[in-house]
């Protein structure tokens, strides 16, 4: 095998030395006795870090007499330098079964499922979850966040260079083959042996990117390295059979009729195999075999065989008694087979996308099945009622099973359950069986889209099948007429279910359970898409929930209070939305979307749009006693919904600020300090028998160059004195147009944050031309006592709205730095 060059950034000697003595030593410089030896080891890795790292895990810990040997071994490299120098690490693994282990990943399982892997590995003699758990502790293997198996790319063509080693000459007498013309060649000559555990052959118009549906339950895939050679990606299987609308077959993944002719030819006969009786694993894709299966491995544990399956039923004589893994996506099968087969080993049966495929098999024989694919079948009419005997069945996907009219009753009573997934079964009938209240005890699964667990407002895969039949809105629709008289649901029973999708199935008010409690273990509620006004207050209770999906519903009104567990709320294009009781976690965790709410006027506790109805209120607004109002409509741009709305007069108040804007240009007489730059600094003068209140701001401005979306605009107040400093950005701006430039008031209510002798210093930083500005401090003669009483005898009641922070409270969530504060809500 040609040695493969890689471009990789290296370190130098010295930044080499140190990351080698951390994974050896664990910290930063050899122990004086292995100083040398160190020195030489990182001289031969070239300063390659994976080297650096996995010949520092096997070397830990060693003699050195272990550490003399292989330094000696890597004296003896010189060529395809990378692959001999991380072999060390292989050669050090502790027993031939963690080398098999590492092999065997290397091979058929990068980028597998861990759980998935070990179940295959596990009955094929390996005690997989331990010697996984060495290679990752030697740096030879990584487990993603989502769970999957991971290897360097390097690591990886070392491993298949150890195989190829086994025979340079005879691919046939090699344990594994993977490579497309090594496995069709000793198909073809039959040269085959005895010693090959593993085959992998996929035809040409295969894509060999197709993303595995059963190997995981986490909500969406993860890895994506280009230094990887088996990443994992969502493209659609360009040999799959399409359904008539679907496009066709494009030039691009097509091959000439020659091509295809040779590389199915009846040549390719099921007793090719028949002299591989050590194989375990087998993957075939737009494969067709001929002939018995009489010979076929009997050891075989992992089949997955996609495509070009022709036989309407299963092969007689085919050895199914050890299979844990039996995969057959996109066949011809019509049934698998007549009765009861025993395949007690068998933990996962995928048949997804067999178009032809009416009925499922008699799962008698199989005790120990844990996940059944039937995803896409759609003419499977029937599912054996044997299923419902499957005590360790974990998932069920029924998705897209378009012609399923019914269930086996005695599905609701597999109590190890945990994934059912029916979107897309537009004629099955639940409501008679959902009205058994044992159905609702058995509900500990859970009844959605797991990848709908995302806060990005994508429409839901199944949008277009489900309706008001779906499980998911009959569910819904059980609660909802739950009588109160009959007291809370959660007193009764209670339903584990974790995930819950009802999006766009047409659910209205009256389909709005009033009861949530009995949902006290729910992580994810979607709702999306759905014609409702009003939310139950009984949201609250969900004290688990940390995903709201509420995106697309348009005549919703009002969110009610939400449970402080939340961390996403999808809100956006609830174009009716005008308030919102509150926001859990914000500005610290929850993940919030309200785009395109064009009437959010309040989110409680956090900021309020208010109507300016008389003049009164203007004045003890605004000061603008001497400015003339008239009425006017003003356009404002909401930065936290992305929208723009042109109305009456209106004020807003948050963070303890009033803000008002008017057509104008004009600041008024009663600012003493004027500027037409961008700053105004002044000290705070003695006020005898005075209690400073605040500030107020004027800020006359043209319009701005850029789109109101693309400029940010902020008035900063810093006390000198005090090493405070506030940076406001209103969640509202006024828009000024051609020709019509607009005053923005502002009135801080500062507190106790102003004294005496304090330098401060007002600017703007805005992205439109600032005509005059004027501050002017805000005081007050009375006490503060008689200011108590005169606020409340005036039913000052936007001075009284309660807010979560505020100027001179608590605004720990808006702190850039020690004393500096950045108050917008929106950034």
């Amino acid at each position: 095998m040609p040695c493969v060059m890689y471009e990789t950034k290296r370190m130098n000697n010295h930044e080499a030395l140190k990351l080698f003595s951390l994974h050896t030593f664990g910290q930063d410089h050899p122990v004086k006795e292995y100083m040398k030896h160190s020195k030489q080891i990182v001289k031969h890795c070239r300063g390659l870090p994976l080297a650096l790292q996995v010949l520092a895990s096997s070397l830990r810990g060693g003699s050195i007499d272990m550490w003399e040997g292989a330094i000696q071994k890597l004296e003896r490299y010189s060529e395809c330098h990378n692959h001999k120098v991380l072999e060390l690490s292989y050669e050090a693994l502790p027993d031939d079964h963690d080398k098999n282990v590492f092999l065997d990943i290397a091979c058929f399982f990068v980028g597998k499922d861990k759980d998935y892997t070990i179940k295959v590995l596990d009955e094929c003699g390996f005690h997989a979850t331990a010697e996984i758990q060495n290679l990752i502790d030697r740096y030879l293997l990584t487990v993603t966040p989502d769970n999957k198996l991971m290897m360097h790319q390097l690591l990886q063509e070392m491993g298949k260079e150890v195989i190829c080693r086994e025979s340079l000459i005879e691919p046939g007498k090699r344990s594994r083959i993977w490579h497309h013309k090594d496995a069709l060649s000793i198909l073809h000559e039959e040269t085959v042996t005895e010693s090959i555990e593993g085959l992998v052959l996929k035809m040409r118009g295969s894509d060999e990117s197709k993303p595995d549906r059963h190997e995981s339950i986490s909500k969406r895939p993860y890895f994506n390295d280009s230094q990887s050679t088996s990443t994992l990606t969502l493209k659609k299987n360009s040999s799959k059979r399409l359904r008539v609308g679907c496009l066709s077959w494009g030039q691009g993944n097509s091959v000439s009729a020659r091509s295809q002719t040779v590389q199915n030819e009846a040549g390719m006969s099921a007793k090719a195999f028949s002299k591989m009786q050590e194989l375990r694993y087998l993957e075939l894709e737009n494969v067709q075999l001929s002939g018995t299966f009489e010979g076929f491995p009997k050891k075989l544990r992992w089949m997955r065989w996609y495509g070009q399956f022709q036989s309407t039923s299963f092969p007689n004589g085919f050895p199914h008694e050890n299979l844990v893994v039996l995969e057959m996506n996109n066949s011809n099968l019509h049934q698998t087979w007549e009765g009861a087969k025993s395949l007690r080993s068998l933990k996962i049966l995928d048949l997804g996308h067999s178009h032809s495929l009416m009925k499922t098999p008699n799962f008698s024989g199989m005790p120990n099945l844990e996940r059944v694919i039937l995803e896409d079948c759609i003419n499977l009419v029937k599912v054996h009622e044997s299923i419902g005997r499957l005590h360790k069945l974990l998932v069920l996907n029924l998705k897209g099973c378009e012609s399923l009219k019914k269930l086996p009753r005695k599905i609701w009573e597999i109590k190890s359950l945990q994934e059912l997934t029916l979107c897309g079964c537009s004629k099955l009938e639940l409501s008679r069986i959902m009205r058994n209240g044992k159905f609702l005890q058995a509900l500990t699964w859970d009844v959605t889209n797991r990848d709908q667990f995302s806060s990005k407002a994508e429409k839901p895969i199944c949008s277009d099948s489900l309706s008001a039949k779906s499980v998911y809105s009959i569910f819904w629709s059980w609660m909802s007429l739950w009588p109160k008289s009959a007291g809370s649901m959660s007193d009764i029973f209670q339903i584990t279910l974790q995930s819950l999708d009802i999006s766009h199935s047409n659910l209205t008010d009256t389909l709005i359970p009033y009861d949530l409690s009995v949902l006290s273990s729910l992580k994810y509620l979607s709702l999306r898409g759905n014609p409702i006004s009003t939310l139950p207050e009984s949201l609250k209770s969900l004290t688990m929930l940390q995903s709201l999906q509420l995106a697309d519903c348009t005549r919703l009104q009002w969110i009610p209070e939400l449970p402080l567990s939340l961390q996403i709320l999808n809100a956006s294009n609830c174009r009716s939305l005008n308030k919102v009781t509150n926001l859990p976690n914000f500005m610290r965790s929850l993940d919030l979307h309200l785009e395109n709410c064009e009437k959010l006027v309040e989110v409680q506790g956090v900021f309020k749009l208010d109507p300016i109805g008389d003049i009164d209120d203007i004045l003890d607004m605004s000061c603008l006693d001497n400015l003339e109002v008239r009425a006017v409509d003003v356009e404002l741009c909401n930065y936290l919904s992305s929208t723009k709305s042109k109305g009456p007069l209106q004020g807003l108040y948050e963070f303890g600020i009033h803000n008002i804007y008017i057509p104008g240009d004009k600041v008024p007489t009663e600012f003493s300090n004027i500027s037409t730059g961008s700053s105004i600094d002044f000290t705070v003068p003695p006020l005898p028998n005075a209690k400073i209140q605040g500030l107020k701001i004027c800020v006359a401005y043209a319009e701005c160059l850029e789109e109101c979306f693309s400029e940010r605009h902020f008035i900063k107040v810093s006390n000198k004195t005090k090493g405070i400093k506030w940076i406001y950005g209103p969640t509202i701006f006024g828009i000024a147009g051609p020709g019509n430039p607009m005053l923005w008031f502002s009135h801080w209510k500062f507190g106790n944050q102003l004294e005496r002798g304090d330098q401060v210093v007002v600017s703007l930083s805005m992205g439109c031309l600032v005509k005059k500005f004027g501050v002017y401090l805000v005081c007050s003669e009375q006490s503060e006592e008689e200011e108590d009483t005169l606020s409340n005898a005036e039913g000052c009641r936007r001075l009284s709205y309660p807010l979560q922070h505020t100027i001179g409270g608590d605004l720990s969530p808006y702190e850039l730095s020690s004393g500096v504060y950045q108050l917008s809500i929106y950034s």
